[in-house]
């Protein structure tokens, strides 16, 4: 059997007869609603709470930025994933990239040579190729990690394969070289005949290479694409703001009793408060729909769990001891946001 990297990611279309693709593995069994809005959202709440209680701060509003987005993403991953599968589609790889990042945070895997995107874990690479024998890696691209991974599995044999599609015309150079073929790259670059430049290694700290990068990012069409997203950003050709595809929710009367439309969680902070250290708890409005979280007072989180389609607001005020006219106006501005309506 013949194994093929977890990059370049995410893959088009379905595994060929005879090979076992671990991008395509990857692709089909965690990017997909049910996974992210699942086993990968109780990790991503589980490490939140390590992060906050060890005070690292950076890691925790990370973590909890992931945890919100969790929800549109979980939301909007089936699709986008379908999408992807069938041909470059830049909204669907906007919302692919995101949830590369989430899969990340809750596995704690690092990203892989590709740009973005995940490279999984030994112990996930050895369970998803279990008994098979493995006669070669194939490599289909210089950074999809063949060779890392053809040790990993015994030291077996890396072939070399192909893409299964024409990219868009772009170069390859060594970050070492970048400054001194400047004026060749960017000439091609404005001629049309190249699209972007992959620069490997790290680039080097004088103002030569400096300038040399900006003029090609200035000047290639994919050039951002291919820095965000890696082989996949060439393929798409430009990079798209994945909350752009977020809707707000429908504003409903507040009419007789009410019941919820999302779900409600009190977290620590938002993530600009946690990276200062501030873990204040603030109320989160949560839909497992293409909607953004909405931060309120923990108090909103109260009166929404109280709602339960059978009592009017003055009884759930008593049973809360607040006052009728505030859970009122709470109840009002629940609706307007679309997390509350009639039963």
């Amino acid at each position: 059997m013949i194994v093929r990297p977890p990059a370049p990611f995410p893959p088009l279309g379905a595994e060929t007869p005879g090979t076992l693709d671990l991008g395509v593995r990857l692709r089909d069994q965690l990017f997909v609603g049910a996974v992210i809005g699942g086993p990968l959202r109780q990790a991503l709440s589980g490490r939140l709470s390590q992060a906050v209680h060890a005070g690292e701060w950076r890691s925790a509003a990370r973590l909890l930025a992931a945890y919100l987005d969790s929800h549109p993403i979980g939301a909007l991953a089936d699709a986008a994933r379908l999408r992807w599968t069938d041909g470059p589609d830049p909204d669907a790889l906007a919302v692919l990239a995101r949830a590369g990042e989430l899969v990340c945070l809750a596995m704690d895997w690092q990203a892989g040579p590709d740009g973005c995107w995940p490279w999984p874990s030994a112990a996930w690479i050895e369970g998803t190729v279990g008994g098979v024998s493995v006669s070669a890696v194939e490599q289909l691209d210089a950074q999809d990690g063949a060779e890392r991974l053809a040790l990993l599995l015994g030291e077996v044999p890396v072939d070399e394969g192909i893409l299964s599609e024409v990219l868009p015309p772009h170069a390859t150079v060594d970050a070492a070289r970048l400054a001194e073929r400047r004026e060749e790259l960017c000439g091609w670059l404005a001629r049309g005949e190249l699209t972007a430049v992959r620069v490997i290694g790290d680039l080097p700290d004088d103002p030569a290479a400096r300038l040399a990068l900006g003029e090609i990012r200035l000047e290639g069409a994919r050039q951002a694409a291919l820095e965000r997203f890696g082989v996949s950003g060439l393929r798409a050709g430009s990079v798209r703001d994945w909350k752009a595809q977020l809707r707000p929710q429908a504003t409903a009367p507040v009419h007789g009793p009410l019941v919820p439309r999302c779900s409600a969680a009190v977290l620590p902070g938002t993530p600009g408060r946690l990276a200062r250290g501030d873990a204040s708890p603030v109320g989160w409005l949560l839909w497992e729909s293409p909607s953004a979280p909405v931060a309120v007072q923990p108090a909103a989180v109260a009166v929404l769990r109280e709602l339960d389609g059978e009592r009017e607001l003055a009884e759930i005020a008593a049973s809360l001891e607040a006052p009728p006219e505030a859970v009122q106006a709470v109840a009002a501005e629940l609706c307007r946001v679309g997390a509350a309506g009639p039963a």
